[in-house]
């Protein structure tokens, strides 16, 4: 948005400037009622995956499927993610929202990882908060790098088989092994 004037957005949207001015007093204005739309609609969309899921464990799968491996469609969520995370170390009130989407976002993993404790299909000696940022912020640094660098592959087969495996050591069934791998991603010294 940086490049782009009022004038050439209202061009690419095919109305009036003035238009765009009766509702949005800048640019900023404009990006920021774009970020809360969009949030509240994938927020939405993320929450009934959740609800419909039999375990936590499948809810969880569910939220990154449709956030982090979600379709293309997705990456100019992540386009404007990437724009409010440069714009937000100059201003505040985009900082503001981008930290409050983010943490939605966080808040969800944590529900369902919790819930999947309860049901039993997440094992209970985790730590929810750390096992819900390391996958929110692996999947989301992946989908960020594909807007940065559109001619490569969305998600590699390593990076998906990564996601595969943190997922795969939460579910009590598994061995030792796999437990030793998600405790040191987790857990990894400061």
């Amino acid at each position: 948005m940086d490049g782009a004037s009022m004038r050439d957005i209202a061009r690419a949207c095919h109305v009036n400037e003035a238009l765009l001015y009766r509702h949005f007093d800048n640019k900023d204005d404009l990006y920021r009622e774009v970020i809360s739309h969009v949030g509240g609609k994938i927020d939405s969309k993320l929450r009934k995956v959740a609800a419909e899921s039999s375990t936590g464990y499948e809810a969880l799968r569910g939220i990154i499927s449709n956030l982090l491996f979600g379709p293309d469609e997705m990456l100019h969520v992540y386009a404007c993610l990437v724009h409010g995370m440069t714009a937000s170390t100059k201003q505040k009130r985009i900082r503001e929202l981008v930290r409050g989407s983010v943490t939605q976002l966080h808040t969800l993993f944590s529900e369902a990882f919790e819930s999947g404790i309860r049901d039993g299909s997440i094992k209970p000696d985790i730590d929810v908060a750390k096992c819900s940022w390391c996958l929110l912020s692996r999947g989301m640094a992946s989908r960020i790098l594909s807007v940065i660098m559109p001619d490569e592959s969305p998600l590699s087969t390593t990076e998906s088989e990564l996601m595969e495996t943190l997922l795969s050591c939460l579910n009590p069934p598994q061995d030792r092994v796999c437990s030793s791998i998600v405790d040191a991603a987790i857990y990894a010294p400061e």
